[in-house]
């Protein structure tokens, strides 16, 4: 750590958790900055890649999940950045009663806004509460002619391993297919 200025040891630190982060990911094993400065046709500006490792630093802090008796809720594993958020005028219509120091009610048909929400609050919410199984549609993928690509059946994959979530690939590589590839396995899982 350097012993000069403070903005220098903010630097040093701000630093280390870039390499950090870009190097093993927040918990470790390869992180979206190490993909990013491998592939990237031009320097990563490092202002960036400080985005994405404070970013990446937050994200788990805050879970909505399914309470067996107040449904859906936003629990954390850090109680001053609940109470942070809580203060947020953009927040406080989204949220019920509290529940504990560290969980709220969240009502059901708030959960896309306050993710959304907590987001550009610079507070992703990991979404762990599951989805209601709706009415099974018989659904098939024919493959006739032509095959999900690897790299779409991994993102399919992906996103049955996760129980959820959004398929990113840049652009081109046919994400449109990627979505039906999920429909099928879906119907095969009940």
């Amino acid at each position: 750590m350097p012993t000069g200025a403070p903005e220098e040891a903010d630097a040093s630190a701000g630093q280390a958790l870039v390499e950090r982060v870009v190097a093993h990911g927040p918990g470790g094993g390869g992180g979206p900055g190490l993909r990013l400065v491998t592939y990237s046709r031009y320097p990563v500006p490092h202002a960036l890649l400080v985005d994405i490792a404070e970013t990446m630093a937050r994200y788990g802090r805050l879970r909505l999940m399914k309470h067996p008796t107040h449904g859906l809720v936003l629990e954390s594993s850090d109680r001053p950045v609940l109470e942070e958020i809580l203060r947020s005028k953009k927040i406080q219509p989204l949220v019920g009663a509290r529940i504990d120091e560290d969980t709220v009610a969240v009502h059901p048909s708030e959960r896309g806004q306050i993710k959304q929400t907590l987001l550009k609050l610079g507070w992703p919410a990991e979404d762990l509460a599951g989805y209601v199984d709706g009415e099974a549609h018989p659904i098939e993928l024919r493959e006739d002619g032509w095959a999900l690509r690897p790299y779409q059946r991994q993102a399919v994959d992906g996103f049955w391993h996760g129980g959820s979530g959004v398929v990113v690939l840049p652009c081109g590589p046919g994400r449109r297919w990627s979505g039906p590839g999920r429909w099928p396995r879906r119907r095969r899982r009940r």
